[in-house]
């Protein structure tokens, strides 16, 4: 699930390049991680509003720079709008895989959280709801788990379901899987 956040442009900025560190800035602006703060810089940066000497330092490794004209929109505007995560995705360790309970298949899970889960190889459309049933038959202290998942995006053989329906029991034993067999995503 995401949610938007707004935060104050101007103050931000200036904040930034009066020698804020990322710490800092993500306690000021309430940012719960520094992915967060990263991709407001990014956001900054493609706008215009910053340049890419005031920020190459604070970008993580891989993450291209590039820019506009500083006569953008975003520079505008009092604001701006982030989009972040509610729930942290996590990685398995090693293969785990989803029933599908209408189909009797088997898709690898490449990423899961509590609010959702993407899965491989699966032919899905956008707007289906599929049952689903985790049996991590290698994990003596977790149980089986089974919810309803509406698809969100496909590319033809990978997609994201969000979480719709899990009964409490399901819910525990999903948080028990993410915590003992995971690793976190960024």
């Amino acid at each position: 699930m995401k949610v938007k956040v707004k935060i104050p442009i101007n103050p931000f900025v200036k904040d930034l390049r009066s020698g804020a560190t990322d710490l800092a800035l993500m306690q000021k602006y309430g940012f719960q991680s520094a992915i967060t703060l990263h991709k407001v810089i990014r956001n900054l940066l493609v706008s215009g509003t910053l340049s890419a000497s005031e920020v190459k330092s604070r970008l993580p490794e891989g993450w291209k720079i590039w820019g506009r004209d500083s006569n953008s929109l975003l520079e505008q505007r009092k604001e701006v709008e982030i989009t972040i995560r509610k729930a942290q995705r996590s990685v398995p360790f090693g293969r785990l895989c989803v029933d599908d309970s209408g189909d009797f298949c088997e898709y690898q899970i490449i990423d899961i959280s509590e609010a959702g889960l993407k899965l491989r190889p699966i032919q899905a459309h956008v707007g289906e709801t599929r049952q689903f049933k985790i049996h991590p038959k290698e994990l003596d202290d977790v149980g089986a788990m089974s919810f309803s998942a509406e698809c969100r995006w496909t590319d033809g053989s990978t997609a994201g379901f969000f979480i719709t329906d899990i009964t409490p029991n399901s819910l525990r034993e999903l948080q028990k899987l993410i915590r003992l067999f995971t690793f976190e995503d960024f």
